[in-house]
């Protein structure tokens, strides 16, 4: 009895799930509560990719440096996982001496690590906190090349591995419409 009332509401569940297609507007059926605003998030989600795709299309495509639980700008000490990306990528840099280092990185860097008195995850190994510390002194006696943008080093550092298919105007078009 348990089993098949469990069946039941798994089956309704799924029906729940389905889109609302034009044919059927007259049955009065629209996804709603939760199932509908997972369907709005995965639809918005969708437009903002086809967003980005045409900026990268134009070579317009801007991604702000910030958290994306809050949305507030990243800062140190606030989650493990960037304190860690920070000084390793501020490592790789310091081994190429800065070759590469635009001004916007740069100072990206050194505001990441103003406050050294918060409590930046790195410095629970202090071999590697002071590797960091030496690197940052590194980086504020660098002066970043203006054009390392345009240089064939950077090209190549960029330069994807594999060709990654772009979507197609076709593949993009299919989106699960809201309710």
């Amino acid at each position: 009895m348990l089993g098949t009332i469990l069946i039941v509401i798994l089956i309704l569940a799924l029906l729940g799930a389905l889109p609302r297609w034009s044919h059927s507007r007259d049955w009065g059926y629209a996804p709603t509560g939760g199932v509908g605003l997972y369907i709005k998030s995965i639809n918005t989600t969708v437009d903002q990719y086809r967003a980005f795709l045409e900026e990268v299309r134009t070579d317009t495509l801007v991604l702000p440096n910030c958290d994306f639980d809050s949305g507030q700008a990243t800062k140190p000490a606030e989650y493990a996982l960037t304190d860690d990306s920070y000084a390793k990528l501020l490592a790789r840099m310091s081994e190429r001496r800065f070759d590469l280092t635009t001004a916007d990185l740069r100072a990206n860097i050194l505001d990441s690590y103003s406050d050294l008195s918060v409590p930046i995850e790195t410095k629970k190994d202090q071999a590697r906190w002071q590797d960091v510390l030496k690197s940052l002194d590194q980086l504020k006696s660098v002066t970043p090349n203006a054009t390392v943008a345009d240089s064939p080093a950077q090209r190549s550092l960029s330069a994807p591995k594999t060709r990654v298919a772009t979507p197609t105007k076709a593949s993009l078009a299919t989106r699960i419409p809201a309710a």
